[in-house]
């Protein structure tokens, strides 16, 4: 049963450094109609705010969950889950600029980095505040005869993502106009018979984006209003 604890151990650190290495965002699909409003929009790289540390604990942090009548302890909390695989601040740009152009809001969207000039009617800005990764493991408190209920079906510890991003859209006169943070948050029971991954950032991303577009649409009718007066 040792052995099986071990190897259980590599299954969650390696499980868990594989599969959040690759984040895939898919849009909505284009919709061909008359944009809502005439005006343009920008979206420059996001500002990334959070830690930049990854925490993937010892084996000792292992242990601890064998301690009798300890119901839990966390092995992996990562900040920073893609490392330096990927490029957040454009890989999230892009995919909001994706959601926004494919909705046909706006007669443009400009995905563009950041040194470039304000070319455009509005300006949409995001902050990556979030996007943590949490692993934890039971052996119910009962040590290693705990193990045992893996075997059984039992999950042998939990699993969760949080997604937080603010969000501001200024004018041409650089008046904030729109400022709102989004939080999702995803929590999954593991299980010693299926690997299922640990990134779930695409359907909490997808999730606000959706909301994202709905608030757009409204702050933009306001807009369009107070350029008719």
């Amino acid at each position: 049963m040792k052995n099986i604890c071990i190897l259980f151990f590599f299954f969650f650190v390696m499980g868990c450094t594989v599969s959040n290495n690759v984040w895939k965002y898919t849009a909505e699909p284009k919709i061909y109609k008359k944009q809502d409003i005439n005006f343009t929009i920008q979206i420059p790289a996001f500002r990334d705010i959070r830690p930049n540390e990854n925490n993937i604990y010892s084996g000792g942090k292992f242990l601890l969950a064998m301690v009798p009548f300890v119901p839990y302890t966390t092995i992996t909390d990562l900040y920073v889950p893609e490392g330096n695989i990927a490029n957040a601040p454009e890989i999230f740009a892009k995919a909001t600029a994706a959601e926004l152009a494919n909705a046909s809001i706006f007669d443009d969207v400009i995905v563009m980095p950041t040194s470039q000039k304000f070319v455009a009617d509005y300006i949409l800005e995001g902050t990556i505040i979030s996007t943590n990764v949490k692993q934890t493991i039971t052996f119910y408190g009962l040590s290693l005869p705990g193990d045992i209920l893996w075997l059984l079906g039992a999950p042998p510890g939990k699993a969760y993502n949080n997604l937080s991003i603010q969000y501001r859209i200024l004018n041409n006169k650089y008046d904030v106009i729109f400022n709102k943070t989004y939080f999702k948050e995803k929590d999954w029971w593991l299980s010693f018979y299926s690997n299922k991954g640990l990134n779930f950032y695409e359907e909490l991303y997808k999730d606000i984006n959706m909301q994202l577009l709905q608030d757009i649409k409204e702050v933009m009718k306001e807009e369009v209003l107070k350029n008719k007066q």
